[in-house]
């Protein structure tokens, strides 16, 4: 069983992925960190680059809005659901 998940890109992170917006098939169970594990493939390596560091653990400054709702990185444990929308940012700075 999977469910189908819609991913938004927003600023530097859409014009890596090429595109706005995406549905990425997922296994059921799975969650934020797995469906953000599975973009570089399912996008490109320049998308990868902005989301992964070189440990491979998610950058620090990307903030992720699930179904319109903030989720801190602690929380990338959390379950998706079918139908779940999952709205990436880099974080912004400045002075």
């Amino acid at each position: 069983m999977s469910i189908l998940v819609t991913l938004q890109y927003y600023n530097i992170l859409r014009r890596a992925a090429g595109f706005q917006e995406e549905q990425v098939r997922l296994a059921s169970g799975s969650s934020i960190r797995d469906a953000l594990d599975q973009l570089p493939t399912a996008s490109n390596a320049a998308l990868g680059d902005l989301l992964f560091d070189t440990d491979g653990e998610i950058v620090s400054h990307l903030v992720v809005f699930r179904n319109r709702k903030l989720v801190t990185q602690d929380r990338f444990d959390t379950e998706l659901a079918d139908g779940d929308e999952l709205k990436l940012f880099p974080a912004v700075s400045g002075g």
